[in-house]
């Protein structure tokens, strides 16, 4: 069993065994499964678009995904597949939609996410509301699951 597949779910850990083999992986091993958004060139300058460092960082297949510091622009949707596991810094790690992209910022799709410790910004008021369907926003969040085995943790 690979950290990967212990952070999808506690439930991914069904025995004893799988938790021993787990259990067992050194440091190294680990941290070989934790990928940040700084290895695919990701800059957190609140002007870099990083929209091809978030394509990078979501076809890794890696499924701890970790954004530093930073605030990390994007001029498209961060697909979030289905166990990964994102976490930032705390208040100081953000993601932010360029201005001007009218799309949703994350789309979460699948089963068994996790995100937490990180600011999403939308940039809302920075976006043309004249370019969404129906007349509607949606620069924010967008939740696909089968199943409700998301959890995103919120702060204060």
């Amino acid at each position: 069993m690979t950290i990967s597949n212990a952070y999808k779910s506690v439930a991914s850990l069904q025995s004893l065994a799988d938790f021993d083999a787990y259990s067992q992986q050194t440091l190294a091993q680990k941290l070989e499964e934790v990928v940040s958004i700084e290895d695919f060139g990701g800059i957190g300058d609140n002007s870099t678009d990083n929209a091809n460092a978030f394509s990078q960082l979501t076809a890794s297949g890696k499924m701890a995904w970790y954004i530093p510091a930073g605030t990390f622009v994007t001029s498209s949707t961060v697909v979030v597949p289905s166990g990964v596991m994102l976490v930032g810094a705390g208040a100081a790690s953000v993601i932010k939609l360029k201005a001007g992209s009218n799309k949703a910022l994350m789309s979460i799709a699948g089963d068994s996410n996790y995100v937490a410790e990180i600011k999403l910004d939308g940039n809302g008021s920075n976006q043309n509301t004249n370019a969404s369907s129906n007349g509607r926003v949606n620069f924010g969040l967008s939740l696909l699951a089968s199943s409700s085995n998301q959890h995103i943790v919120t702060g204060k």
